[in-house]
């Protein structure tokens, strides 16, 4: 009787202990994966082809939306006014061109934008009227021979005030 006892006070202390280290094995193990086959994040490359990620500002209606990759960024603001609807593109670096297509389906033919002032950094697309809520923008820009593209909602365009256009 002594002896099932002692296996059974054995046996839980084991239980205890091992679940007590496990945790801290899952732990270590998840950090020295991460430091053996992480990368650091550095320049664009020459030639490469970085997405952009779009923040939390562009899926409620902020008035601006922005697309991000590390140090590299696009804003775009929806304008409408008495000479037409446009969206606006302000970089952080100088862009040699942009495309970009707004609408429901995927199917919606990519535009050239038109750069606005010497900078390179503004750019302006005419649109034939306000995008839908299902809309969606789709962008790809060139910037010193790097290729960034992206994907938003155009849940950022603000609703229309009343008695203005």
């Amino acid at each position: 009787m002594e002896r099932t006892a002692s296996i059974s006070l054995m046996g839980s202390r084991h239980l205890v202990i091992a679940l007590m280290v496990a945790p801290l094995l899952a732990v270590a193990g998840w950090w020295a994966s991460g430091l053996l086959y992480s990368q650091e994040p550095g320049p664009a490359q020459k030639g490469g082809v970085y997405p952009l990620l779009e923040k939390s500002n562009c899926r409620y209606a902020s008035g601006q939306c922005l697309l991000e990759n590390v140090d590299f960024t696009i804003a775009l603001t929806y304008v409408s006014g008495l000479d037409g609807h446009f969206l606006l593109a302000r970089a952080s670096h100088p862009l040699s061109d942009i495309l970009l297509a707004v609408g429901e389906n995927e199917q919606s033919a990519p535009r050239s934008m038109d750069r606005r002032g010497t900078s390179s950094r503004e750019w302006r697309l005419a649109l034939d009227g306000r995008p839908g809520a299902a809309a969606r923008i789709r962008l790809v820009a060139r910037s010193a021979d790097v290729i960034w593209y992206g994907d938003a909602a155009t849940h950022f365009i603000k609703a229309p005030v009343p008695g203005v256009q």
